[in-house]
């Protein structure tokens, strides 16, 4: 499923210049995801996932409504 992005950044290290590049490739998912009229609930970094193959984000499956 990946691990959450907070993991990752401390797994690999990643400098302060390469968190906020990695940051900003998640705004512009989410950016994309609006245009798509995709509606999230709860935007956080243990939400947000990254697969260990690549810097691709893996999308989470939405819980269906209580």
């Amino acid at each position: 499923d990946g691990t959450h992005i907070g993991e990752w950044c401390r797994d690999q290290s990643l400098s302060i210049p390469d968190r906020i590049r990695l940051f900003l490739g998640v705004c512009d998912a989410v950016a994309y995801a609006h245009r798509n009229l995709v509606i999230h609930r709860d935007i956080k970094p243990r939400n947000v996932k990254l697969d260990r193959g690549s810097l691709g984000i893996v999308p989470r499956r939405p819980r269906p409504p209580a």
